[in-house]
C-alpha cells in the first residue's frame, strides 16, 4: 500500500515508573520543516496519553482486585454473590434449578502449618485449576478465602436430573482432587468435604442457600470427610437444635445446671467397688435431661469444653476427697476417673489447672485417673507425651478410654506413660454373640497383660458378658450390671453398704 509518506516524527510513551508503554507518531506527506516543534507537541500528547493509559490500567486492576482472588485468579465472594443473585433471577424466570456447592479442603491447615504458607498457597492455586476443569463453561468456581471454595451450577433441569448432574460433578471433583500434587520436593495429597443446596428446593435466597450448603458441608465432615452431602429438612432441624444447645450451653455453668454422677468400677474377683468414673449430666429446666452425646461435641467445637472441663475436674477432686481420699492409706486407695477431652488436654493452662486443683482440694493424686481417648494421640505426639509425663510426675494415673475404636498404636502404648486401657462398651455389648468382637476383646486383654497395663471393661450389662471377661483375665468392670451412674450421696451409700444386689460370681 502506497501511503505517500515523506517523513514521520514519533516519541515513546512511558509510565510513571519509566516503563515503556508504546509509541506515538505522526506521518507527513511532505518533508518536516520544523522537527523540533513537532517533537515538542508530540511530547505533550505522549505524556497525556501515557497518563491516561496508566489510569485505565489502574482502574482495571482495582476492578480486578474487587472481583477476583489474586492467589487463584478465581472470582471472589463479591463476584460470586453477583452471579448467584443473577442465577437465582434467571432460574426463577426459566423454571430451572441452581446448585450451590460449598467445598472445604480436609486437613489443609496441617499442610499450611507444617510446610509453610508458600507451599499452601501453591497447593490452593493448583486446586483452583483442577476445580475449573470439573465444571461446564458458564459455571462459576469461586474462592471465598482460606481453603473454602464455591461452585455455582446454573440452568439445571428438574430436581431428579439436577441431583444426578450435581452428583456427577461432585464425584468428578473428588476424583480430580485426589491426585498427587508435586510442589517443590513435596508430594502432597488433599481431599474435600462438599455441602450442596439447590434453588428453589433448599432456599430461595442467597443467604439461605449458603447457610444450608454450610450445614450439609459440616455433615460431610462429620461423616468422615472426603465426601459430599445434600441439604435436607432433617439436617436443618438438627442444626436448629444444635444452635439451641449451643446458646443454652453458654449459661449452663453459671446457672448451675450441671451435675456429676459416679459409675462404680468393680473388682470382679473380690466383688468390691474400687473406684468410680465421674460422668457429666446436664439438667435443663425446659429442655429436660440433655445427653452428653448431644452437648459434649458442641462444647468441643465452641471451646466451652475448657471451662466445663475445669469445673468437672474440680468437682471430681472434691468428690474424691469426700468419698475416700482423706484416708490416704495405700492398701485402701480407690480411684476417681476423670474424662479429659483432647481440646482441654491441649489447652496451655491444663497442667496449671490440675496442679491448682490438687493444691486447693488436698486430694491424693494417687486417687485420680485421667481418661483420654485414642484420638488425642493423632496430633502433637511430643506435646501429649510431655504432658502425660508431667501428670505422672504429679502422681496421677492415665488411662486410654474407648480403646480399639480410634487410632490404636502399640508403639504409643509402649512409649507413653499409660497405666490402663478401657475396652469400649461397643465391643463388650456383643462379646457373647459376635465372635469378631470377642476376639478383639481377648486380644486387647492379652496385649495389655504383656505390656503390664490394667484393663477395665466398660458397659457390662449381663452375667454372660461378665463370665466371658473373667475367663479372659479382665478383673475390673463397670456397667449397668453392677449399677447405673449414681449421685454423690447414693455412691457414698453404696460404698458403705457394698455390692449386695449383684454378684460377680
Amino acid at each position: 500500500m502506497d501511503m505517500n509518506v515523506a517523513a514521520y516524527s514519533g516519541v515513546p510513551l512511558f509510565d510513571s515508573h519509566g516503563k515503556a508503554l508504546g509509541l506515538i507518531a505522526t506521518l507527513f506527506a511532505n518533508r518536516i520543516e520544523q522537527p523540533e516543534f513537532i517533537e515538542s507537541v508530540l511530547q505533550i500528547f505522549a505524556a497525556r496519553t501515557a497518563a491516561e493509559i496508566e489510569r485505565m490500567r489502574r482502574e482495571e486492576h482495582i476492578k480486578y482486585l474487587a472481583y477476583y482472588d489474586t492467589l487463584t485468579g478465581l472470582p471472589n465472594r463479591e463476584l460470586l454473590m453477583d452471579r448467584l443473585h443473577l442465577g437465582i433471577a434467571q432460574a426463577s424466570r426459566s423454571d430451572t434449578q441452581l446448585a450451590l456447592m460449598l467445598l472445604d479442603l480436609d486437613h489443609f491447615k496441617a499442610i499450611n502449618d507444617t510446610l509453610g504458607h508458600p507451599i499452601g498457597d501453591r497447593l490452593l492455586a493448583e486446586v483452583a485449576q483442577r476445580l475449573n476443569d470439573c465444571v461446564r463453561e458458564g459455571d462459576t468456581v469461586a474462592r471465598l478465602g482460606g481453603d473454602e471454595f464455591v461452585i455455582l451450577l446454573s440452568n439445571l433441569p428438574d430436581s431428579i436430573e439436577a441431583g444426578l448432574d450435581v452428583t456427577t460433578v461432585a464425584d468428578k471433583i473428588r476424583d480430580t482432587l485426589a491426585g498427587d500434587y508435586h510442589i517443590e520436593e513435596h508430594c502432597l495429597s488433599i481431599s474435600t468435604s462438599i455441602g450442596i443446596a439447590f434453588y428453589p428446593d433448599d432456599g430461595e435466597t442467597s443467604d439461605t442457600l449458603f447457610r444450608h450448603a454450610d450445614m450439609a458441608m459440616y455433615q460431610a465432615k462429620s461423616a468422615g470427610r472426603d465426601n459430599y452431602r445434600f441439604f435436607s429438612a432433617a439436617l436443618n432441624q438438627a442444626a436448629v437444635e444444635r444452635h439451641e444447645i449451643e446458646s443454652e450451653l453458654r449459661q449452663a455453668l453459671a446457672r448451675e445446671q450441671f451435675e456429676l454422677v459416679f459409675q462404680p468400677k468393680v473388682d470382679i474377683i473380690h466383688n468390691q467397688v474400687i473406684g468410680a468414673e465421674a460422668l457429666l449430666r446436664w439438667h435443663h429446666p425446659e429442655l429436660g435431661e440433655i445427653p452428653p452425646e448431644r452437648f459434649i461435641p458442641v462444647s468441643e467445637d465452641t471451646g466451652q469444653i475448657i471451662a466445663i472441663g475445669h469445673w468437672v475436674f474440680e468437682q471430681a477432686c472434691q468428690a474424691a476427697v469426700e468419698l475416700w481420699c482423706r484416708k490416704k492409706t495405700c492398701q485402701d486407695i480407690q480411684t476417681m476417673s476423670i474424662n479429659v477431652s483432647p481440646r482441654q488436654f491441649r489447652h496451655p493452662d491444663f497442667l496449671r489447672h490440675v496442679e491448682r486443683c490438687l493444691a486447693d482440694t488436698g486430694v491424693n493424686p494417687d486417687c485420680l485417673e485421667i481418661e483420654v481417648t485414642e484420638n488425642l494421640l493423632i496430633h502433637d505426639y511430643e506435646e501429649v507425651r510431655d504432658k502425660m509425663q508431667h501428670l505422672k510426675a504429679l502422681g496421677l494415673h492415665i488411662s486410654i478410654d474407648d480403646f480399639g475404636t480410634g487410632y490404636s498404636s502399640l508403639r504409643y502404648l509402649q512409649q507413653l506413660p499409660v497405666d490402663i486401657v478401657k475396652i469400649d462398651h461397643s465391643f463388650v455389648a456383643s462379646i457373647d454373640t459376635d465372635p469378631a468382637n470377642a476376639a478383639i476383646v481377648e486380644t486387647i486383654i492379652a496385649m495389655a497383660a504383656r505390656l503390664g497395663l490394667k484393663v477395665i471393661a466398660e458397659g457390662v450389662e449381663s452375667r454372660n458378658q461378665l463370665a466371658y471377661l473373667r475367663v479372659q483375665g479382665c478383673t475390673i468392670c463397670q456397667g449397668f450390671y453392677f449399677s447405673e451412674p449414681l449421685t454423690r450421696t447414693a455412691f457414698a451409700n453404696l460404698l458403705a453398704q457394698g455390692l449386695k444386689t449383684r454378684s460377680t460370681a
